[in-house]
């Protein structure tokens, strides 16, 4: 198959050195591996770049460093700017947990090649990915939206074995050049939890995206379900819940309705209550549900009045590039 454009694999790390050595290991692996591959440690202090350097891949990506951790969406963000400077034209982003099978790329290209004619027709292409044991791993809504007295469009190319989604998760995702340009990248503001609903969704507001069956990854995520304030075990995380209520607020608001953001609320408070129960932390548990909560109002408000570009911020810190590969060397 004729391929052009030069497609860079991204991957954002922050303290899994050895799973990041996995997902490094099946990148390379590829049977039509990426033109080159970029990591982004997040300001990890497990001595990510030492055991990289030791295991012998700094010769085989591009790596770059956060003096500090950004959280998620702006090690995200970083990770598109960087490719986009070094003249990407396709970004195959994943998080270090992602483990793509061998041909996962290959069959996320050839869904391209063989559906569309233009880098403008697609917004983006996404793996089908599943846990360890092979039950799928947050699979994508379909997207059932439709024009009055039309059918739904998510079936355009099912024949091909490719379903038109409205949203995703950004692991084993490739996304055109194109897209970034006319939508936007991921935003920085969102710092942990929605900001890649957000994204697909002002992507598929304007371009399918869809959903590739024969593209395959495995997320090695330890504990299934959605991040939770009431059980999460980790005490430095208890506090991300500050952005994850506040997130989901929004993205309530901008996908659904007034009553779906009311139920959300709802659920919320329940959780709150339920916090009061949790064996540490009770309170502080309870207080960063309900604080979420107040500030995904005003959150709602800002972005919807401003606009999530406007919203965004540019005071983060700057990466430095530890190494300079710039193809994967076979």
């Amino acid at each position: 198959m004729a391929w052009l454009g030069k497609i860079t694999a991204l991957i954002l790390t922050y303290n899994r050195k050895d799973i990041l050595a996995r997902c490094l290991n099946a990148t390379l692996a590829q049977i039509e591996p990426p033109d080159e591959i970029i990591v982004l440690d997040n300001g990890s202090t497990d001595g990510t770049g030492e055991f990289l350097r030791e295991a012998g891949l700094l010769s085989q990506v591009a790596l770059y460093r956060m003096p500090e951790n950004v959280g998620p969406a702006a090690g995200t963000e970083t990770l598109f700017r960087l490719a986009m400077e070094r003249g990407s034209d396709w970004l195959w982003f994943m998080d270090d947990d992602t483990i793509p099978e061998p041909d996962a790329l290959r069959e996320l290209k050839c869904a391209f090649a063989e559906n569309f004619r233009r880098v403008e027709d697609v917004g983006f292409l996404r793996s089908l990915v599943v846990f360890p044991n092979g039950k799928p791993y947050d699979l994508p809504p379909v997207d059932t939206r439709r024009q009055r007295g039309e059918s739904a469009v998510w079936a355009d190319r099912l024949d091909a074995g490719l379903v038109r989604i409205r949203w995703c998760q950004l692991n084993s995702i490739l996304i055109p050049r194109n897209t970034i340009l006319q939508v936007g990248s991921v935003s920085p503001i969102f710092y942990f939890a929605g900001e890649d609903t957000e994204f697909t969704v002002r992507v598929t507001d304007v371009l399918p995206g869809y959903l590739v069956g024969k593209s395959h990854a495995t997320h090695l995520k330890a504990v299934s379900g959605a991040f939770s304030s009431v059980t999460e075990p980790n005490p430095d995380r208890i506090g991300l819940g500050r952005y994850y209520y506040r997130n989901n607020v929004y993205l309530r608001w901008r996908c659904y309705s007034f009553r779906r953001v009311l139920l959300y609320v709802a659920k919320s408070l329940w959780d709150a209550v339920r916090a009061l129960g949790a064996k540490s932390r009770p309170w502080y548990r309870c207080g960063t549900i309900l604080y979420g909560l107040a500030s995904g109002f005003v959150f709602a408000i800002r972005l919807r009045r401003a606009g999530v570009r406007a919203a965004r911020s540019d005071s983060r810190p700057s990466p430095v590039q530890l190494s300079g590969a710039r193809s994967v060397a076979l």
